[in-house]
């Protein structure tokens, strides 16, 4: 969840789809395809946890110095 994210993928169904499509996807999922409903019921039954993760994530990455890309990187 956390990679799709990262990636801008936030749809439960296009999470699904990368499973069974991408290689990095393979690999995280360890060549898993969790049906589309078990990832929504996942993300919508732990919100607060996942925005702490987020916000973790963010905050080493700002101690760190890493920023986000952009197209003109």
């Amino acid at each position: 969840m956390l990679f799709a994210y990262s990636k801008g993928i936030t749809s439960s169904g296009e999470i699904e789809w990368c499973c069974e499509t991408n290689v990095l996807f393979k690999a995280l999922s360890c060549d898993t395809v969790p049906h589309f409903t078990t990832l929504a019921n996942f993300v919508s039954s732990r919100p607060e946890e996942i925005e702490a993760v987020f916000e973790q994530i963010l905050l080493i990455c700002d101690l760190k110095g890493i920023r986000e890309r952009t197209l003109c990187d």
